[in-house]
């Protein structure tokens, strides 16, 4: 399996060391979409990716990241929303975590336009900070 909570940790060890290095991180949030959709389904979509990526490429999938900035989304039930400052702050925290942790690569599939702008952003930042990459 290639999903990082389903693995002990001699087979993250392994995985790390026969695959890519590569860690990936979904992204979504919990919004509505209306009356015909799960308050979740920007995170499921995420997780699928990252799990059928990991499955694909040899890399491992983190643990979806469920909170995000919703904006005017809030104003429905069941919305939570988190300033998109926290939320930054939050991820950069996870990718230098990743990286502490021996994976070489990290790679985000995000499934929430709130957060279109900000990650460009962070990764960015963290480039000029760090050397590391982030996709």
């Amino acid at each position: 399996m290639s999903e990082l909570l389903t693995m002990l940790p001699g087979d993250v060890e392994a995985q790390m060391q026969s695959g890519p290095g590569l860690a990936i991180l979904p992204i979504g949030c919990i919004e509505q979409h209306g009356p015909h959709l799960l308050m979740g389904c920007d995170g499921y979509i995420a997780q699928a990716l990252a799990t059928e990526t990991a499955r694909l490429t040899g890399a491992v999938a983190l643990p979806m990241t469920p909170y995000s900035w919703v904006g005017c989304t809030n104003a429905f039930a069941g919305g939570i929303g988190v300033r998109e400052s926290l939320v930054m702050d939050y991820v950069r925290e996870i990718l230098r975590g990743t990286w502490r942790a021996g994976f070489t690569h990290v790679a985000i599939i995000n499934c929430h336009g709130g957060n279109f702008y900000a990650l460009p952003a962070l990764s960015h930042e963290l480039f000029r900070e760090t050397g590391q990459r982030v996709l």
